[in-house]
């Protein structure tokens, strides 16, 4: 008596989806150690949990070059991907980590996932900017900013000029991840050495006010006016930037 022969398959023309967790687009971030990917393949992973084969990850730098976990490096010319750590054994969340980003520049990271029936994100309408595809700029150094007026030029005295007239005070502040306010900080160094309030020289410690500043990409130009400085007497000005990821210029 013969046996009978029996099979059973999924049959899957669905393709998995995946998200960038982290970072998200439009970021600007001062440090980033770990890309978090999230990965589905639709109502076909509640039938099969294990559905998933892959999930593949690909960074581009604002120079062009991608990077190759192999090489831990922006060595490649050409679109490359890596395979994403999970600990999950339907890929629910992927990672990685050790990216070596530099400051200043704009990175691009894609995803994409490959399931067991073949089925994968290769084609362009398979990635949406702000889900699978994220951009964001990377920042870890503070901003610069200088005081370009008052400025005593006659006397070649640039650090402590004098001075019968200031009818602005004006700078420059640069930083790769662009600036978002500029500040300055003005004491009379009389009398207890009180700071500018905003109206009068009327605080006992620190006072940061906010200047006019005119904000482009990476830089930014800034002016504060309307300082009713009084004859003989000594004045110190102060300036700091604050960047798009938060930082401050350094202190004095």
């Amino acid at each position: 008596e013969s046996l009978k022969s029996m099979t059973s398959f999924y049959f899957d023309l669905s393709t998995p989806t995946t998200r960038v967790e982290l970072p998200a687009n439009g970021q600007s971030l001062i440090t980033l150690t770990t890309i978090m990917i999230s990965a589905n393949d639709g109502a076909f992973q509640n039938l099969n949990p294990t559905s998933i084969d892959r999930v593949e990850y690909g960074i581009v730098s604002a120079t062009g070059a991608w990077y190759y976990s192999g090489a831990g490096g922006f060595v490649v010319g050409v679109s490359s991907y890596n395979i994403a750590l999970t600990t999950t054994s339907n890929f629910s969340m992927s990672y990685a980590t050790g990216i070596p980003w530099v400051n200043g520049l704009n990175y691009t990271v894609i995803s994409r996932a490959y399931d067991r029936a073949g089925n994968a994100q290769l084609n362009a309408g398979d990635f949406s900017v702000g889900v699978n595809s994220n951009t964001f700029a990377f920042d870890g150094a503070r901003p610069l900013v200088s005081v370009t007026q008052p400025l005593d030029s006659a006397v070649g005295n640039l650090t402590s000029p004098r001075l019968s007239s200031v009818a602005i005070t004006s700078g420059t502040a640069s930083d790769p991840a662009g600036i978002k306010r500029i500040e300055v900080q003005i004491q009379e160094m009389f009398g207890g050495d009180p700071y500018w309030g905003g109206s009068s020289f009327n605080q006992g410690s620190s006072s940061w006010n906010v200047a006019q500043a005119s904000l482009f990409v990476t830089s930014a130009t800034w002016s504060y006016s309307g300082i009713p400085f009084t004859d003989d007497r000594r004045y110190r000005i102060e300036a700091r930037a604050v960047d798009n990821t938060d930082l401050v210029t350094v202190d004095y």
